[in-house]
Protein backbone atom coordinates (compact mmCIF):
# COMPACT_ATOMS: atom_id res chain seq x y z
CA UNK A 1 0.00 0.00 0.00
CA UNK A 2 2.84 2.42 0.76
CA UNK A 3 4.49 1.33 -2.80
CA UNK A 4 0.98 2.73 -4.35
CA UNK A 5 0.52 6.14 -2.22
CA UNK A 6 4.51 6.79 -3.30
CA UNK A 7 3.75 6.64 -6.87
CA UNK A 8 0.12 7.67 -6.84
CA UNK A 9 0.37 11.00 -4.32
CA UNK A 10 1.20 12.91 -7.96
CA UNK A 11 -2.17 12.07 -9.23
CA UNK A 12 -3.86 12.79 -5.63
CA UNK A 13 -2.39 16.17 -5.37
CA UNK A 14 -3.21 17.07 -8.54
CA UNK A 15 -7.00 15.79 -8.42
CA UNK A 16 -7.19 17.44 -4.84
CA UNK A 17 -5.18 20.79 -5.97
CA UNK A 18 -2.86 19.99 -2.94
CA UNK A 19 1.03 20.17 -3.97
CA UNK A 20 2.63 20.41 -0.69
CA UNK A 21 4.41 17.29 0.91
CA UNK A 22 1.44 16.41 2.91
CA UNK A 23 -1.89 15.19 1.92
CA UNK A 24 -3.92 13.80 4.78
CA UNK A 25 -6.54 11.87 4.13
CA UNK A 26 -9.31 12.45 6.37
CA UNK A 27 -12.68 10.51 5.16
CA UNK A 28 -13.46 7.69 2.44
CA UNK A 29 -17.00 7.38 0.86
CA UNK A 30 -16.19 4.20 -0.47
CA UNK A 31 -18.85 0.70 -0.31
CA UNK A 32 -17.58 -1.64 2.31
CA UNK A 33 -19.27 -4.40 3.85
CA UNK A 34 -20.90 -3.76 7.26
CA UNK A 35 -22.56 -6.37 8.74
CA UNK A 36 -24.81 -9.58 8.34
CA UNK A 37 -29.04 -9.04 6.45
CA UNK A 38 -32.02 -11.78 7.45
CA UNK A 39 -35.51 -11.55 5.30
CA UNK A 40 -38.13 -12.40 8.17
CA UNK A 41 -41.40 -13.53 6.31
CA UNK A 42 -44.50 -12.69 8.16
CA UNK A 43 -45.39 -16.05 9.84
CA UNK A 44 -41.91 -15.86 11.70
CA UNK A 45 -42.51 -12.15 12.94
CA UNK A 46 -45.77 -13.11 14.28
CA UNK A 47 -44.27 -16.01 15.98
CA UNK A 48 -45.36 -15.72 19.58
CA UNK A 49 -42.05 -15.85 21.01
CA UNK A 50 -39.64 -14.47 18.28
CA UNK A 51 -38.58 -11.64 19.99
CA UNK A 52 -37.52 -13.24 22.93
CA UNK A 53 -35.74 -16.11 20.63
CA UNK A 54 -34.14 -13.09 18.98
CA UNK A 55 -32.79 -11.51 21.97
CA UNK A 56 -31.77 -14.57 23.51
CA UNK A 57 -30.19 -15.10 19.70
CA UNK A 58 -28.26 -11.95 19.69
CA UNK A 59 -27.22 -11.91 23.61
CA UNK A 60 -24.08 -13.28 22.77
CA UNK A 61 -22.80 -10.21 20.79
CA UNK A 62 -21.51 -7.35 22.18
CA UNK A 63 -23.83 -4.78 22.90
CA UNK A 64 -20.89 -2.11 21.82
CA UNK A 65 -19.56 -3.73 19.15
CA UNK A 66 -22.73 -4.32 17.11
CA UNK A 67 -26.36 -2.74 16.28
CA UNK A 68 -29.34 -4.68 16.05
CA UNK A 69 -32.11 -3.63 14.13
CA UNK A 70 -35.20 -5.40 13.66
CA UNK A 71 -38.58 -4.94 11.47
CA UNK A 72 -41.91 -6.33 10.59
CA UNK A 73 -39.54 -7.54 7.05
CA UNK A 74 -36.02 -7.89 8.08
CA UNK A 75 -33.34 -8.41 10.75
CA UNK A 76 -29.97 -6.81 10.54
CA UNK A 77 -26.45 -6.72 12.54
CA UNK A 78 -24.11 -4.31 11.75
CA UNK A 79 -20.66 -3.89 12.85
CA UNK A 80 -19.67 -0.49 14.37
CA UNK A 81 -16.03 -0.65 13.61
CA UNK A 82 -15.51 -2.12 9.80
CA UNK A 83 -12.85 -4.55 11.32
CA UNK A 84 -15.50 -6.50 13.70
CA UNK A 85 -17.15 -7.47 10.25
CA UNK A 86 -15.22 -11.09 10.39
CA UNK A 87 -15.83 -11.80 13.60
CA UNK A 88 -19.93 -11.55 13.38
CA UNK A 89 -19.42 -13.77 9.95
CA UNK A 90 -18.15 -16.31 12.31
CA UNK A 91 -20.75 -15.87 14.97
CA UNK A 92 -23.74 -16.32 12.41
CA UNK A 93 -22.92 -20.28 11.44
CA UNK A 94 -22.24 -21.28 15.87
CA UNK A 95 -24.96 -19.43 16.68
CA UNK A 96 -27.86 -20.45 14.24
CA UNK A 97 -30.79 -18.44 13.37
CA UNK A 98 -33.95 -18.10 14.70
CA UNK A 99 -35.31 -16.94 10.83
CA UNK A 100 -35.71 -19.67 7.73
CA UNK A 101 -33.57 -17.10 5.53
CA UNK A 102 -29.71 -17.54 4.85
CA UNK A 103 -27.73 -14.02 6.00
CA UNK A 104 -26.74 -12.01 3.02
CA UNK A 105 -23.38 -9.48 3.40
CA UNK A 106 -24.90 -5.32 3.82
CA UNK A 107 -22.58 -2.52 2.61
CA UNK A 108 -22.35 1.04 3.54
CA UNK A 109 -20.45 3.78 1.17
CA UNK A 110 -19.67 5.88 4.99
CA UNK A 111 -18.26 8.43 5.17
CA UNK A 112 -15.93 6.14 7.15
CA UNK A 113 -13.11 8.08 9.54
CA UNK A 114 -10.81 8.09 12.01
CA UNK A 115 -11.15 3.97 13.59
CA UNK A 116 -12.90 2.58 10.16
CA UNK A 117 -10.61 5.38 7.46
CA UNK A 118 -7.62 2.74 6.99
CA UNK A 119 -10.14 -0.26 6.73
CA UNK A 120 -11.85 1.33 4.43
CA UNK A 121 -8.71 2.10 2.50
CA UNK A 122 -7.55 -1.42 2.34
CA UNK A 123 -10.29 -2.62 1.48
CA UNK A 124 -10.34 -0.33 -2.10
CA UNK A 125 -7.39 -1.18 -2.74
CA UNK A 126 -7.63 -4.67 -1.94
CA UNK A 127 -11.02 -5.38 -4.06
CA UNK A 128 -9.09 -3.62 -6.80
CA UNK A 129 -5.68 -5.53 -6.84
CA UNK A 130 -7.75 -8.92 -6.69
CA UNK A 131 -7.47 -11.34 -9.88
CA UNK A 132 -10.25 -11.43 -11.96
CA UNK A 133 -10.48 -15.15 -12.04
CA UNK A 134 -9.83 -15.61 -8.30
CA UNK A 135 -11.94 -18.40 -6.66
CA UNK A 136 -12.77 -19.84 -3.66
CA UNK A 137 -11.26 -23.31 -2.39
CA UNK A 138 -15.02 -24.67 -2.44
CA UNK A 139 -15.13 -27.40 -4.67
CA UNK A 140 -17.55 -25.33 -7.19
CA UNK A 141 -15.22 -22.49 -7.33
CA UNK A 142 -16.77 -19.67 -6.17
CA UNK A 143 -15.79 -15.95 -7.45
CA UNK A 144 -16.10 -12.27 -6.40
CA UNK A 145 -14.12 -12.61 -2.74
CA UNK A 146 -14.81 -9.62 -0.34
CA UNK A 147 -11.69 -8.35 1.18
CA UNK A 148 -11.70 -7.79 4.82
CA UNK A 149 -9.55 -6.44 7.78
CA UNK A 150 -9.59 -7.98 11.54
CA UNK A 151 -7.24 -6.86 14.25
CA UNK A 152 -5.38 -9.56 15.74
CA UNK A 153 -5.02 -10.01 19.74
CA UNK A 154 -1.95 -7.97 20.77
CA UNK A 155 1.20 -9.80 21.08
CA UNK A 156 2.92 -9.53 25.05
CA UNK A 157 5.14 -6.32 24.16
CA UNK A 158 3.41 -5.13 21.10
CA UNK A 159 2.51 -1.91 20.49
CA UNK A 160 1.41 -2.04 17.18
CA UNK A 161 -1.70 -4.20 16.66
CA UNK A 162 -1.16 -6.55 13.98
CA UNK A 163 -3.96 -6.21 11.12
CA UNK A 164 -4.52 -9.51 8.48
CA UNK A 165 -6.52 -9.34 5.39
CA UNK A 166 -8.94 -12.06 5.11
CA UNK A 167 -11.02 -13.24 1.88
CA UNK A 168 -15.01 -13.98 2.34
CA UNK A 169 -16.69 -15.68 0.07
CA UNK A 170 -20.37 -14.49 0.05
CA UNK A 171 -21.80 -17.71 -2.29
CA UNK A 172 -24.11 -19.77 0.11
CA UNK A 173 -22.70 -22.98 0.04
CA UNK A 174 -19.86 -21.48 1.70
CA UNK A 175 -20.80 -18.19 3.67
CA UNK A 176 -17.20 -18.47 5.13
CA UNK A 177 -13.83 -16.90 5.37
CA UNK A 178 -10.92 -18.15 3.42
CA UNK A 179 -7.71 -16.12 4.36
CA UNK A 180 -5.21 -18.63 3.27
CA UNK A 181 -7.17 -21.14 0.19
CA UNK A 182 -8.70 -18.24 -1.94
CA UNK A 183 -6.44 -18.87 -5.18
CA UNK A 184 -5.91 -16.05 -7.54
CA UNK A 185 -5.35 -18.66 -10.51
CA UNK A 186 -3.09 -16.57 -12.33
CA UNK A 187 -2.21 -19.28 -14.39
CA UNK A 188 -5.39 -20.45 -15.39
CA UNK A 189 -6.99 -18.77 -18.23
CA UNK A 190 -11.14 -18.58 -18.32
CA UNK A 191 -13.10 -18.08 -21.42
CA UNK A 192 -11.89 -15.11 -22.81
CA UNK A 193 -15.20 -14.50 -25.81
CA UNK A 194 -16.02 -11.65 -24.14
CA UNK A 195 -13.10 -9.81 -25.37
CA UNK A 196 -13.73 -10.92 -28.62
CA UNK A 197 -17.51 -10.01 -28.35
CA UNK A 198 -16.53 -6.65 -27.47
CA UNK A 199 -15.00 -6.14 -30.64
CA UNK A 200 -11.79 -5.09 -28.86
CA UNK A 201 -9.30 -6.23 -30.70
CA UNK A 202 -10.98 -5.09 -33.88
CA UNK A 203 -9.64 -1.03 -33.19
CA UNK A 204 -6.29 -2.07 -32.62
CA UNK A 205 -3.46 -3.66 -35.23
CA UNK A 206 -0.08 -3.50 -33.56
CA UNK A 207 2.78 -4.26 -35.96
CA UNK A 208 6.14 -6.69 -35.52
CA UNK A 209 8.14 -4.32 -33.56
CA UNK A 210 6.10 -1.72 -31.59
CA UNK A 211 4.85 -1.47 -28.39
CA UNK A 212 1.94 0.65 -26.59
CA UNK A 213 4.38 3.37 -25.80
CA UNK A 214 4.69 3.90 -30.07
CA UNK A 215 2.29 5.41 -32.31
CA UNK A 216 -0.09 2.70 -33.27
Amino acid sequence: MKCIFDHGIKGVRRVMNKHGTVTGLQQVDHLCPTGLHWEVSPLEHFRPNIKAEMHEWTSSLPPDKYEVSLTDTYLKISAKILTDVPALLTWAPKYPSPFTSLPTLIYSTGPWTKDNLVTAVEFFFQHNACHPFALCSHPQKHSDPVPLTEILPNRVGATIADRRMLHYCPHQACAGLDPDNFRSNRKEVNNMDFLDKSKIFSYITIRLGETIRNPI
